[in-house]
């Protein structure tokens, strides 16, 4: 066209050439072509898990397994559950918590039993190991199903199979490994998706396991089917959950003679809520999110009625308190768990699975902030809740940061948890000074003065804090700590006549008076003296004793009528008698005789002040003379924790 001007041509800018991308940190889950690798290397891992456990229980003290270390193992009752899984004949009352748990546990131990000759407690052991190496296997696969790649997903697996939770409980008879299997085959579940696993079979069987195991984690099972189907279906699969247990209990019924219903509601549950050793609810989020993941310092604590040695226990534990490396652990358990909770949340993908998780982990922090006193025992439950949650902090935008941190809670974890995992399976050993038997004691010395068992008698102003009598007017403050007993003394020669312990039933006359579900307190009348207890308070009592003509004599000591606890330490300070660091006494005129018991005790003079005994059989008999006297006993902290720490572990500079 003539007048106009043509520009010539141009070229687009080059752009620069494209780098090749690096495999990235969080991947696309495989196509189930390839899933056959997958499902080989979780066997590995399972492998893997299996040695360390097996390897790690073969450690443990056997008398673990003994009735005079119960409560000892951060307050298991290993020796019953290790009886539910090698007797059918002994009493299976637990099944009021666990439904179906003698069924599903004694069934692979009797087969190890019976099949390769094993002793029941490595049958036992071995059961357990396979219990957390299944455990493992699923938390793999979960982890790959969330879309970790291979690195990611045997990170968080290695770092949760050496966790505190899975060392303390993958290693010793008890229901919590079942119960954290359970509830990891529930997020596994959910981490599938209903996509990946869309018949409803699998919601049931998930949370049927869930209530077969513990029935208070069926809640999680209902919160798993809501994730993956919605509310609408949640109660169909409670309710074909809920038939399967029937039916799984009334087979088990039919095996073992002893079971109870699993519907029936258990004494041991209503005196486990809201105890005061739980420190409250800050005391229960810190066991919860992070002393299940990283081992504190363990505490070594007298425990009043739990048995014959000190306890482990965690829940008063500082965050890190084992040592620099634990510290570090934790700062980086916390981080990741922080960054799973916001990464969860922004994806869209994994939105469902992370409410799911958070909802879990909500119902067991409502429950044991008013439920069980060391939040360490049911830890089992929530490591696979927040190992998975964690995990999901690979979602965010710095994916190698977040695997620097795992790598860290793994390695610094893994030390400190081995490490405090060894302490505290030498611990009889080391401690054996303080084992404190009332049994043995009797067989050595049959012709003391020891308390009769009909010791029932009870009174209080609040129920877990009352006192326990025996007919005579024996007692002591709260069960299983020291015991008080009244001494009559010949006016002449001076000595020992009758005791409460020993006065005949027939010379005894006895009633309670207050309430007559709780009662305040007992008045015992016997030819020597009325003697009159009281609960005026929580671990507070009076005592006002009259004698006839014949001299008193008040004598405290490591025995009472029922399940007596040690006495390990002694001290007169002006007119009051202090008993293990914190219980009180007084007044008390005049002298006292402080010492340990031995050949001649009860007739020995004494002018000391202070005694300690580790093995607990410190006395004082303390001589009142004819006349009426008013005495005091009470807890001189109140309504704090009723454990005393006698130490930690490791020990504190």
């Amino acid at each position: 066209m003539a007048g106009s001007v043509l520009a010539p041509p141009t070229r687009a800018p080059s752009a620069p050439p494209e780098r090749p991308a690096a495999p990235p940190l969080v991947s696309v889950a495989p196509p189930l072509v390839r899933w056959g690798r997958h499902l080989a290397t979780a066997g590995l891992c399972g492998l893997a898990a299996f040695a360390l456990f097996a390897i790690l229980s073969g450690r443990l003290d056997p008398r673990l397994l003994e009735r005079a270390t119960f409560d000892v193992w951060f307050q298991a009752d290993l020796t019953r559950v290790f009886e539910d899984m090698t007797q059918r004949w002994v009493g299976h009352a637990r099944t009021s918590h666990h439904p179906a748990f003698p069924l599903l546990a004694y069934a692979p131990t009797y087969a190890l039993r019976t099949v390769l000759g094993l002793e029941p407690a490595l049958a036992a052991r071995l059961v357990v190991a396979s219990v957390g190496a299944l455990w493992t296997v699923l938390l793999f696969l979960s982890l790959r199903l969330m879309g970790l790649n291979l690195a990611g997903s045997l990170l968080f697996t290695a770092a949760g199979a050496t966790s505190a939770s899975a060392l303390a409980w993958f290693t010793v008879p008890e229901t919590f490994p079942f119960g954290s299997l359970a509830i990891a085959f529930g997020v596994f579940t959910v981490a599938a998706g209903a996509r990946r696993l869309r018949r409803g079979e699998w919601d049931v069987l998930a949370s049927a396991a869930m209530l077969a195991t513990t029935k208070t984690n069926w809640v999680i099972g209902m919160v798993a089917s809501l994730a993956r189907h919605g509310w609408r279906a949640v109660p169909r699969i409670a309710i074909n959950a809920f038939a399967l247990v029937v039916v799984l209990w009334s087979v088990q019924d039919w095996i073992f003679p002893d079971t109870t219903w699993f519907l029936a509601r258990g004494r041991s549950e209503t005196a486990a809520i809201l105890p005061s050793d739980a420190l409250g609810f800050l005391g229960v989020a810190r066991s919860l999110f992070v002393h299940t993941l990283v081992f504190p310092a363990i505490a070594v604590i007298d425990f009043p009625n739990v048995g014959e040695w000190p306890l482990l226990l965690t829940q008063r534990a500082g965050i890190g308190s084992a040592g620099l490396l634990g510290l570090l652990a934790s700062l980086a358990w916390m981080a990741l768990l922080v960054l799973g909770v916001v990464h969860g949340l922004r994806s869209p993908r994994h939105r469902r699975l992370t409410v799911f998780l958070l909802l879990a982990l909500l119902s067991q922090l409502v429950l044991h902030a008013v439920f069980g006193d060391e939040t360490f025992l049911y830890s089992a439950h929530f490591l696979p809740l927040l190992v998975v949650l964690a995990a999901l902090a690979t979602r965010g935008p710095r994916p190698r940061l977040v695997l620097a941190l795992a790598a860290l809670a793994l390695v610094a974890g893994g030390i400190n948890n081995l490490t405090q995992f060894s302490r505290a399976a030498g611990f009889l050993d080391a401690w054996a000074p303080y084992h404190h038997s009332l049994r043995a004691a009797m067989e050595e010395r049959p012709g003391d003065d020891w308390q009769r068992p009909e010791s029932d008698r009870f009174s209080a102003t609040e129920m877990l804090d009352g006192a326990w009598y025996g007919p005579g007017g024996s007692a002591y403050p709260v069960a299983g700590t020291f015991g008080i007993t009244v001494w009559v003394r010949d006016p002449v020669t001076g000595a020992r006549i009758a005791s409460s312990n020993d006065v005949p039933l027939e010379q005894v006359r006895e009633a309670s008076f207050g309430p007559e579900l709780l009662p305040r307190g007992w008045e015992v009348t016997t030819p020597w003296y009325r003697a009159r207890w009281e609960a005026v308070g929580p671990r507070d009592l009076t005592l006002d004793l009259e004698p006839t003509d014949a001299p008193l004599e008040l004598v405290v000591r490591g025995s009472a009528p029922r399940d007596a606890g040690p006495l390990r330490s002694l001290e007169v300070v002006g007119d009051t008698l202090i008993l293990n660091e914190r219980w009180r006494l007084a007044p008390v005129d005049g002298p006292v005789h402080l010492g340990v018991e031995s050949p001649g005790w009860q007739e020995a003079p004494g002018s000391l002040r202070r005694v300690e005994d580790p093995g607990g059989w410190a006395y004082a008999r303390i001589p009142l003379g004819t006349g009426a006297r008013h005495v005091r006993v009470w807890d001189a902290e109140g309504r704090g924790p009723v454990g005393r720490v006698l130490a930690w572990i490791p020990e504190r500079h």
